[in-house]
């Protein structure tokens, strides 16, 4: 699943646009799959919302330098929120990956002559 690009301002006030890729799966015992339908509402949609939403969290505590730096640490951050949230929907987080850490142009311009 894609969670789709959003603005994140980090700590030092300064605005990031990311997504993220979402690989999961649903665990194949009837209770999981059970869980996947009846313990939550639209398991997809709320898994990308979940995504969004602790990427927002993660990235906000962190400079725009970090967030582009520590790429490693922020998907492994969101997958284990992501399993710990889900594991009671039946669904396995097998995979997170962010994407497109893109600041705005300007601010791109002014760190690379840094």
């Amino acid at each position: 699943m894609n969670a789709e690009p959003q603005e994140i301002i980090t700590s030092d006030k300064l605005n990031a646009s990311v997504d993220a890729q979402v690989y999961f799966r649903v665990k194949n015992d009837e209770e999981n799959v059970k869980n996947s339908q009846y313990a939550v509402n639209n398991y997809k949609y709320q898994i990308v919302n979940l995504a969004r939403t602790t990427l927002r969290n993660i990235i906000g505590t962190m400079t725009l330098k970090s967030a582009n730096s520590e790429r490693g640490m922020i998907n492994a951050e969101l997958q284990k929120t992501l399993r710990n949230e889900t594991g009671h929907w039946g669904i396995d987080i097998v995979r997170t990956e962010t994407q497109g850490d893109r600041s705005p142009e300007d601010v791109q311009a002014t760190m690379n002559k840094v």
